[in-house]
């Protein structure tokens, strides 16, 4: 099998340094002419600022769910933001904090402990604690402590102020790779919203045929309020 990150730096001449906004799979091709002095670059300036400027970027809804551009997202309904090209911030998705209802506490990722892409990163409490998956691996460098005081910014701002972690990672190029965005993102939260719908209907008697979304705060304990936490789990990928 042949060496993939060898082969994506065939182009980079003998003795020559790969920039490290190309490392992370943010631009193509570029060389690094100040032997990896980013601090003092105008290029990585530059390509900070402009990560910065669009952590938020543009929101558009699907089927009720805010989903903003710039988000990677794991199918257990975390996502991944790219900051630089070695961290990221994480969290969990709109759908997810919609389907268990208020979000009382938050059990993080211990600082300085290492996440694996699509293994057990957090606990969230709502009544009971639901595990969580991480959508990318890493050493987690930063907690939103905010969150141990107000964990319901994760309702309030599942994407901004209700971020979870900040994780350094040499993986961010291949770990996105596995993560859902743009279009691919917006069909999978359509279907995930449909499973919903389908569910709800068998539940609850419920006709959704004019376009109604069922999705709302504690939309699972709607649905069951004995099983609320094992549809939750279906949802999230840690159902045992």
């Amino acid at each position: 099998m042949p060496d993939e990150k060898h082969d994506k730096f065939h182009l980079v001449p003998e003795g020559e340094i790969p920039c490290v906004w190309m490392i992370a799979g943010v631009v193509s091709y570029k060389l690094c002419d100040r032997n990896r002095d980013c601090e003092n670059c105008p290029f990585d300036r530059v390509m900070r600022g402009a990560y910065d400027e669009s952590t938020r970027g543009s929101v558009e809804l699907i089927k009720g769910l805010v989903v903003p551009e710039r988000i990677f997202f794991h199918q257990g309904h975390t996502w991944a933001r790219v900051e630089s090209p070695e961290t990221v911030s994480v969290g969990l998705d709109d759908f997810a904090q919609k389907l268990v209802g208020k979000i009382e506490g938050i059990e993080p990722p211990k600082l300085n402990s290492t996440l694996a892409q699509g293994k057990r990163a957090w606990s969230i409490y709502a009544g009971e604690y639901i595990d969580m998956l991480s959508p990318i691996d890493g050493k987690v460098i930063e907690l939103n402590e905010r969150l141990f005081e107000s964990a319901g910014l994760l309702n309030e701002d599942p994407y901004g102020e209700g971020w979870i972690a900040r994780v350094r990672s040499s993986s961010i190029a291949s770990n996105l790779k596995n993560l859902l965005s743009g279009d691919l993102a917006r069909r999978w939260l359509e279907k995930e919203v449909e499973s919903l719908f389908a569910l709800a209907n068998r539940a609850l008697g419920v006709v959704l045929s004019d376009g109604g979304v069922p999705v709302g705060d504690g939309i699972a304990k709607r649905i069951d309020r004995n099983r609320w936490s094992e549809i939750a789990r279906e949802f999230f990928l840690t159902k045992d």
